[in-house]
């Protein structure tokens, strides 16, 4: 299987790096809005999450997409995060600034 990193837009607030957007050839299927993440030396992307309010306000997040089998996952973050890497090095915009909307959209 071969991931696509379709576009990346950096950030850099606390953990979060940046914004990607991935694209799997083989199933046709893009996934808008994911997230890479560094702490303590080690990267993840993190796929879309809803946000939303607990019982007692605290801010919480539920996953929109899940694999049922853990390797399944595995193999796909790894793919993932390459593309996302390379994508990233290749060069993007400019890491937004604190207050900027993260909500950023590509037209």
């Amino acid at each position: 299987m071969t991931i696509e990193c379709t576009r990346y837009h950096p950030v850099h607030k606390g953990s979060l790096l940046g914004y990607a957007d991935l694209f799997s050839p083989k199933m046709g299927l893009e996934i808008t809005g994911c997230s890479l993440h560094s702490k303590d030396g080690k990267k993840w992307i993190n796929l879309p999450q809803k946000e939303f309010k607990d019982k007692d306000g605290a801010t919480k997040y539920a996953a929109v997409i899940k694999f049922r089998n853990a390797d399944h996952g595995k193999a796909f973050a790894k793919l993932a995060l390459d593309a996302v890497e390379k994508k990233a090095a290749e060069g993007s915009p400019p890491p937004m600034q604190q207050g900027e909307d993260e909500g950023f959209l590509p037209f």
